[in-house]
C-alpha cells in the first residue's frame, strides 16, 4: 500500500501542476530549480566527499545508453550557446515579425508561437537534466566531472538561478511598492476586499467605475442618470458587490487563477 500511496500523491502532485492555466511555464520553472538542485549535489559529491557517506555507490550499474550519452556529452554546451542566441536575439526579432504580421494580415499567430517558445524551453531544460543526471552518475561512479566544458554548463545553470532569484525579488518588491501607492476608498466589497479608487466594480451584473462627487464615492456606468452611490451599493447584500479583476468571468480562467 505504501507504494500505492507514493504513486498516488506522485500523481496528484503533477495533476495540480499540470492542470494550472499557467502548467506549462509552471513546468519549465520546476525543470530550472532542479537543474540547480543537480548541480549543487554533482559538487557536494565532487568537491566535498560526499559520496564516502553513500555506501557501494562506486557499484552502480545505471547509465544512460551511449548514444544518449555521447549526445550529451559532446552537444550540451553547443546547445547551450544555441538557445543564449535564441533567447537574446531570435525571440525577440520573431516577436517584432509576428506583430507586424498580425497588424498587416489580422491574424494572430501569437498563440503558435507561445506554444513552440514554450516546447523549446521544455525540452531545453530536459536536456541540461538529463547532462547533469549523466555527471552525477558518473561522479558516484568516482568520475571528476568539474571540469573542461562541464564548468561552463555549471555556470549557465548558475548564472540563470541567480538571475531568476533576482528577478523574483525585484517583482515582488516592486509589487509591494506599486500597493503601496494605491489610494482606496472606506468601503469593502462583498469578498472582504478593500475598493480602490482605482478600481472597477461588478454591481448588478453589470461593471461600473468610481468617482467622487463633493466627497461622496459615486458608481457610474457612462450614462449619469443611472450614477448610483457607493455606499448604497455596498450596503445592499443582495446583490453583491465585487471588485472586478481582468480574469472574472471569462472562458479558461477559474476564479482561482
Amino acid at each position: 500500500m505504501s507504494i500505492y500511496n507514493t504513486i498516488k500523491e506522485i500523481y496528484n502532485d503533477t495533476s495540480k501542476i499540470t492542470g494550472n492555466v499557467n502548467a506549462d511555464w509552471k513546468i519549465v520553472g520546476l525543470l530550472k530549480k532542479i537543474s540547480i538542485i543537480f548541480v549543487c549535489a554533482i559538487y557536494l559529491l565532487e568537491k566535498c566527499n560526499f559520496k564516502s557517506v553513500l555506501t557501494n555507490c562506486d557499484k552502480i550499474q545505471i547509465l544512460f545508453p551511449s548514444e544518449l550519452s555521447n549526445f550529451l556529452s559532446s552537444f550540451t554546451h553547443i546547445i547551450i550557446i544555441i538557445y543564449i542566441l535564441y533567447s537574446v536575439i531570435i525571440r525577440n526579432f520573431i516577436y517584432i515579425v509576428l506583430d507586424e504580421i498580425n497588424y498587416i494580415k489580422e491574424k494572430d499567430w501569437f498563440p503558435v508561437w507561445y506554444t513552440i517558445d514554450v516546447i523549446v524551453e521544455i525540452l531545453f531544460y530536459s536536456v541540461i537534466n538529463l547532462k547533469l543526471i549523466q555527471d552525477i552518475l558518473l561522479c558516484l561512479k568516482g568520475q571528476n566531472v568539474i571540469q573542461d566544458v562541464n564548468v561552463y554548463i555549471y555556470l549557465f545553470v548558475i548564472a540563470v538561478s541567480l538571475w531568476n532569484f533576482v528577478e523574483t525579488i525585484y517583482i515582488k518588491n516592486e509589487n509591494r511598492c506599486e500597493s503601496n501607492k494605491i489610494k482606496y476608498t472606506q468601503y469593502f466589497d462583498s469578498n472582504g476586499n478593500r475598493i480602490a479608487v482605482s478600481d472597477q466594480v461588478v454591481y448588478k451584473n453589470k461593471i461600473y467605475k468610481i468617482y467622487m462627487v463633493n466627497g461622496e464615492w459615486y458608481l457610474s456606468d457612462g450614462n449619469k442618470k443611472e450614477d448610483i452611490k457607493l455606499e448604497e451599493a455596498v450596503c445592499d447584500v443582495s446583490r453583491r458587490i465585487k471588485v472586478y479583476s481582468w480574469e472574472m468571468g471569462r472562458r479558461g480562467y477559474s476564479n482561482n487563477t
